[in-house]
């Protein structure tokens, strides 16, 4: 095994294909848990009731590739006006410079933890 030794993989830090098998074993070997304590998410009761799931999974598969872009660059754009008006909203003595800057601070602080 290149890089550690055997037993050390992390899941989910698939770097190459033939290592996702290695990977697989090792999480059922280990039994290794997420957060919500079950070895594979998708396998949990969600205890959250999503009546409309459905509906919406077949509002998505019946876009386009082009709706489907077009409707989550929405979304990304509704999220940052959130964003923003949020940092107007709890910084209000502030020019709108100072909002900005502090903004773009926030996005670069949650980029370098999200990577």
């Amino acid at each position: 095994m290149r890089g550690g030794r055997p037993g050390t993989e992390v899941p989910g830090k698939v770097r190459a294909p033939w290592r996702a098998e290695r990977i697989v074993e090792w999480t059922a070997r280990v039994g290794a848990r997420g957060s919500s304590g079950c070895v594979a998410y998708h396998h949990c009761v969600d205890p959250k009731p999503r009546p409309n799931h459905e509906r919406y999974l077949a509002i998505l598969r019946s876009m386009t590739p082009a709706q489907r872009l077009r409707t989550a660059c929405e979304l990304s754009d509704v999220t940052m006006s959130l964003f923003w008006e949020g940092m107007r909203h709890r910084n209000p003595g502030l020019s709108a410079d100072e909002v900005r800057r502090r903004g773009l601070e926030q996005l670069a602080t949650w980029r370098k933890s999200n990577s």
